[in-house]
């Protein structure tokens, strides 16, 4: 969906310039809207595009004829404020009276109903998020005022979604539009108006608009107006922004047009099915947004249970793909109450307290980790707790088979990494690998900045020993949930890479996020070993602010290339661990030696008695037949 929309504004409406702020002397100064104005139209209607106009009460007063035209075509005519004054400079009395006087001139001039608005300097930002609340009371439906980035006037990096939500308020409801943005080389970057879409080369913007699903453009009329008069008075900055590119403005914006299928806010509105898209809703407490997601279809939730079997007292799942990922996160969502697990090196207990709700609990199954469970009952409860638990081991898809006679397929760790990996890439996600050697964690990041440069990372290598001291463990929770904190609220920029052979978390991108079930979930990924791993995992999920755990292991080092996986021959064939364990058999013996066959004996015995319970069954039914 990509939106078009203009801002009407005169040349010399540049925000806080001492030189043109007397309101007195605006008539006086020279007109450059009309003409612009005039070609603006005139391009749309060549090229057969909608878009929505955002007046300034002002200007419907000053050009009356101009804007009742604009109406008249057939355009939507939104507000863009009364005086073109930011937000942040009024109260909420004066913002409101100063709106109310807005609309009634647009109104009284285009004599249609005013739903939509654009904050100037999209000044409606996170400490006056009170101007929604003003105006839903004024009757505003739709809002375009949120650029989720920072910026010099106005910007709200920490807001948690970027395409169109809900915005629950005391007064009502309002759909919110928020500023698109995209990647390049990891660096988010705004291209789809004003001085953004001026500077940047027409086949970049070409690129990003054909991968961006959204986009939610904004121009102004001096933005196509290469012979306007300079504003004195602005700083070298100010200046390059305000009329850099403005030669090439009108042929690369007809480009565009030409290239690409644009619509209106109020036709975008009428398409999108605003049952699906999340609510936002401010939370007075921690002073904050809380975002709600739309609910489960019972199809989507049969689909995922259906995918699923229980085998051996654990719950399987035998595939993992979008609506599995998004129906258990939806589940995870209901935070938890607060949860006291023990230290196994103290007598302190651990009082969780989230901040966020329950992240979701990815781990991996196989033989050897079943034998274990059956000796170590932490570690068995932090299987079964696992909200997704996948096959990863050839023994799990032969039980299948043999007690089940269900055909599934292996799902490795690497598996999972790598389809993580991927969604994160596609919607600018965030991800932290806890665990391995710095070594490890360095080549990781390298290879990372390459596959998938839209990924924000950061990582930590915690100490190697057996056990973790509390201490540890909360400085571990601690160093995780700082960097998380950082990414939501866009701090981290791609100043923020640390020298190699630190302890200190390493970066790689700077935060970006799109409304996505992954990508509003940041991952942690945990290479601690197993079962360490999974019961530290288990033990502090209640504590960490991300949206997805997963203990992977191993594939710290297929990933980094210190370990090298087996060839896809192997793995094809379901021996994966054959040319490993050729390789290593001192540290696999236990599991391929050991593990295997006492796995393969329960097996067995699983086997037995599910014959048995089904021939007692059988006798069972006979017997009351007969009767």
């Amino acid at each position: 969906m990509r939106i078009l929309t203009f801002d009407l504004e005169e040349w010399f409406h540049i925000l806080e310039n001492p030189s043109t702020e007397n309101v007195k002397d605006w008539e006086k100064i020279e007109a450059r809207f009309p003409g612009n104005l005039e070609w603006i139209l005139e391009t749309l209607q060549k090229h057969n595009q909608p878009a929505t106009f955002f007046c300034m009460g002002w200007m419907a007063r000053r050009y009356p004829h101009l804007i009742r035209n604009v109406a008249d075509l057939g355009y939507e005519v939104g507000c863009h404020s009364n005086m073109h004054q930011l937000v942040p400079g009024l109260t909420p009395g004066t913002y409101k009276q100063s709106l109310k006087d807005a609309i009634a001139s647009i109104e009284d001039v285009t004599g249609k109903a005013v739903r939509s608005y654009r904050a100037p300097g999209f000044s409606i930002i996170k400490e006056t998020f009170w101007g929604l609340e003003v105006l839903a009371e004024c009757g505003i439906e739709n809002d375009c005022s949120i650029f989720p980035a920072k910026r010099a006037h106005g910007g709200y990096p920490g807001f948690p979604v970027v395409t169109p939500s809900k915005i629950k308020l005391p007064s009502g409801m309002i759909r919110e539009f928020p500023v698109n943005h995209s990647s390049v080389s990891g660096n988010k970057v705004i291209f789809s108006g004003g001085g953004y879409f001026r500077l940047m080369p027409y086949p970049l913007i070409r690129y990003l608009t054909k991968r961006s699903d959204y986009i939610m453009s904004y121009f102004h009329p001096r933005d196509f107006d290469p012979g306007q008069p300079r504003v004195d008075g602005l700083s070298t900055i100010r200046t390059f922004k305000s009329y850099v590119g403005l030669k090439g403005a009108r042929k690369k914006f007809e480009k565009w047009l030409t290239e690409f299928e644009f619509t209106d806010l109020r036709t975008a509105v009428s398409t999108i099915d605003w049952t699906t898209v999340p609510t936002l809703e401010w939370d007075h407490d921690k002073n904050d947004l809380n975002v709600s997601y739309p609910p489960i279809s019972a199809e989507e939730t049969i689909a995922a249970e259906e995918s699923s079997i229980e085998l051996m007292g654990y719950t399987i799942q035998t595939k993992l793909d979008d609506n599995i990922l998004r129906v258990t996160l939806h589940a995870s969502r209901v935070t938890e109450p607060s949860s006291h697990i023990p230290h196994p090196t103290s007598h302190i207990t651990i009082e969780a307290v989230k901040t966020i709700p329950t992240p979701l609990l990815i781990n991996c199954m196989n033989p050897h980790s079943y034998c274990v469970a059956k000796k170590d009952p932490l570690f068995k409860a932090a299987l079964e707790g696992s909200d997704i638990l996948i096959p990863d081991g050839q023994g799990i898809v032969m039980a299948s088979r043999i007690l089940k006679v269900k055909k599934i397929s292996k799902i490795a760790g690497a598996d999972l990494h790598e389809y993580l990996l991927k969604k994160l890439d596609e919607e600018h996600g965030c991800c932290f690998y806890l665990g391995a050697s710095q070594h490890t964690l360095d080549l990781i990041r390298l290879r990372l900045s390459k596959e998938y440069p839209n990924i924000t990372a950061g990582f930590y290598s915690p100490p190697f020993k057996e056990e973790f001291t509390e201490e540890e463990s909360r400085a571990m929770v601690n160093t995780v949930n700082s960097e998380m904190a950082k990414w939501r609220n866009g701090e981290i920029t791609s100043s923020s890479y640390n020298l190699p052979n630190t302890q200190d978390p390493i970066h790689t991108h700077p935060a970006s996020s799109i409304q996505h079930p992954v990508s509003t979930s940041p991952v942690l990924f945990i290479g601690l070993t197993a079962p360490k791993q999974e019961k530290w995992a288990y033990r502090y999920k209640n504590q960490l602010n991300v949206g997805i755990i997963c203990g992977i292991g191993a594939v710290f080092d297929f990933y980094a290339g210190t370990t090298k996986r087996s060839s896809p021959f192997w793995i094809g064939i379901g021996l994966e661990w054959l040319p490993r364990f050729l390789k290593d058999p001192v540290r696999l013996y236990t599991r391929i030696v050991i593990s295997a066959p006492l796995f393969l004996w329960d097996v067995l015995l699983y086997r037995v008695k599910i014959k048995q319970r089904k021939a007692n069954s059988e006798k069972r039914n006979a017997k009351f037949l007969n009767t």
